[in-house]
């Protein structure tokens, strides 16, 4: 029987460390962890094996480990006397190894189940150490070995995953002020194309309409009072009915940009006003039902209503240009603390291509919700006929500024 290897803990702990940097470089994926395992254990067979076929005869060595392994590095030959320890090491190393992996995977295997591992692979080193090599290890520098290179193992793990929760939460928040940035050029293009219809509409009606007007008053200049009867209750009632269709025109385009319904009525009776202006302009039938008490509306800013508003006006625009309904039904309910308004009609429905695609009119109207963190879903209508849009907003209290009409 040979003497028992001594405990060296400093050469413990630095073989921890080795394991705990091996296991943090090369076990991630589960395959590499595998195959790591198998390597050490080959390796520490190996140099067992090696040291046997060589002769040397083992037996105790003296208190000056790291003497001993640092003549090992720079001697030709090995000492015969460092061979019990080596053995100690390599199976220390073992251990360690096995502890890190075992570590590593603590938060994915139930921890009593892990720590059994790790006794375990403790109880097998001190078993192999003794029976094959007949040499006495230390249980605590073992247990010492063990428990640390599991909590390294096990720490090592929690940091990258922390680095990759880091690195995930900074590719999102990039993208994220990508899609920020976008979504602000994409919003000035459509004001300026607002801005480019706008002054369109100025420039085909009103403009028009006034060049007209001024055309009769010079008519009327030109004739030096010779108009009379007929002809000047004609040339009158031009100009009148001129005057007429330009403020009706410039009444809309205000309307268009500031509805004066809303800042007087609410929200629901601005949606009932754009609804009905809808169905005048393209024939269709309008069913109009507010099922919410406007003192919960209340709760929303102005910015909120008005960009809600922009939401409805854009899909009843839809409506008129595309969809060919004769019948459209727009109702406005809660549904528990959330506002729903739905916009349905029973024309030709929606392109799935341009839900997919996000077409510019879609494009805009999320970008519009998102700023008020509303959402607005397309599907088919009743038995898959024409479109509803939904638009929902969670209505929470506002502060006090966030209403200044008050």
């Amino acid at each position: 029987m040979l003497a028992p290897a001594q405990p060296v803990f400093p050469v413990t702990l630095v073989m921890v460390g080795a394991g705990a940097i091996y296991s943090k470089q090369f076990m991630k994926p589960a395959s590499i962890e595998n195959a790591s395992f198998r390597i050490l254990i080959v390796v520490a067979i190996v140099l067992a094996i090696g040291c046997i076929l060589l002769g040397f005869q083992i037996h105790a060595v003296d208190n000056y480990l790291f003497m001993r392994l640092v003549s090992l590095v720079f001697e030709p030959r090995l000492d015969s006397r460092a061979a019990p320890k080596l053995l100690d090491i390599l199976f220390a190393s073992f251990e360690c190894g096995a502890a890190v992996v075992i570590g590593s995977k603590l938060a994915s295997v139930p921890r009593t189940f892990a720590l059994l591992q790790l006794f375990l692979i403790s109880m097998m080193a001190q078993w192999l150490l003794f029976s094959a090599f007949s040499i006495a290890g230390h249980p605590l520098s073992s247990a010492v070995t063990v428990m640390l290179g599991g909590l390294l193992g096990f720490g090592f793990k929690r940091l990258s995953w922390k680095d990759e929760r880091l690195t995930n939460q900074y590719y999102e928040l990039n993208l994220r002020n990508r899609e920020l940035q976008e979504a602000r050029l994409l919003l000035v293009k459509q004001d300026e194309i607002e801005r480019r219809v706008l002054a369109a509409d100025l420039h085909d009606q009103v403009l028009n309409d006034l060049k007209t007007l001024k055309q009769l008053l010079e008519r009327l200049e030109r004739s030096g009072g010779a108009l009379e009867g007929a002809e000047l209750a004609e040339t009158c009632g031009d100009a009148h009915e001129l005057l007429e269709r330009t403020m009706s025109d410039v009444r809309e385009v205000m309307d268009s940009l500031c509805p004066s319904t809303l800042e007087h009525l609410g929200l629901p009776a601005a949606i009932e006003d754009c609804c009905r202006r809808g169905a005048d302009k393209a024939g269709f039938k309008i069913r109009f039902k507010n099922e919410v008490d406007e003192t919960i509306l209340e709760k929303l800013s102005v910015v909120e209503k008005s960009l809600l508003y922009r939401l409805v006006q854009e899909s009843i625009t839809n409506i008129c240009k595309h969809a060919e309904a004769t019948k459209v039904r727009v109702t406005v309910s809660m549904e528990n603390s959330r506002l729903r308004i739905s916009i349905a009609d029973d024309g030709k429905g929606i392109n799935g291509a341009a839900l997919r695609d996000d077409s510019r009119g879609i494009k805009y109207m999320r970008l519009r919700a998102e700023l008020i963190g509303a959402t607005v879903v397309w599907q088919a209508g009743e038995e898959s006929k024409g479109t509803l849009v939904e638009i929902r907003k969670e209505v929470v209290e506002q502060d006090g500024d966030a209403h200044p009409h008050r």
